[in-house]
């Protein structure tokens, strides 16, 4: 079974993206911020991580550095809504810049989500 490590500050977004992936035959690890995320990395086997942008502690782009610089060959795909406040939200681009393997607008849907990991899945495998 894969292993997803989640990172989502929204308790009911956390609790929904688990079990669609759950559903979809994952064990997801879940982290509500991103220093969460890292302490999960460093004690567990994970396939790829999934991480909101906006969280508070370490946010999703923070996240994303450190872990291209410590996991290199980890897929990462990174989720945000496409406004913020009434605004186009840039931040997923910078992420995608940055080197994040597939970006999300939330709400995300669930095919979306799990067509997404498995092929990001059979690339490094």
């Amino acid at each position: 079974m894969p292993v997803v490590v989640l990172a989502e500050d929204n308790e009911t977004t956390l609790f929904r993206l688990a079990q669609i992936m759950e559903k979809g035959g994952h064990t997801v690890l879940k982290a509500a911020n991103g220093s969460e995320a890292l302490e999960i990395l460093e004690n567990n086997h994970a396939d790829i991580l999934v991480t909101d942008i906006f969280m508070d502690n370490i946010d999703g782009i923070e996240l994303l550095e450190q872990v291209l610089k410590k996991y290199k060959n980890l897929p990462v795909i990174t989720m945000s809504s496409e406004t913020v406040q009434g605004r186009k939200n840039f931040m997923l681009e910078i992420a995608d810049k940055l080197g994040s393997n597939l970006k999300l607008y939330k709400p995300v849907k669930p095919d979306q989500l799990l067509n997404g990991i498995e092929r990001l899945l059979k690339k490094v495998r």
